[in-house]
């Protein structure tokens, strides 16, 4: 069985109308959404220790 997996920002799941919890946009370090089959699967962020 073939899978569609998909991995971006908040704006790639509203475009494909993928519902997830609001409350993510208030993360501050860089989010990247992960979607499976259309629907929603958690979420990585993405930080760098300032220099």
């Amino acid at each position: 069985m073939r899978r569609f997996w998909q991995a971006g920002n908040s704006k790639l799941l509203r475009k494909f109308n993928i519902a997830y919890d609001q409350s993510l946009e208030g993360i501050v370090e860089t989010i990247v959404l992960t979607a499976v089959d259309a629907q929603y699967a958690g979420y990585i962020t993405i930080a760098d220790q300032i220099k």
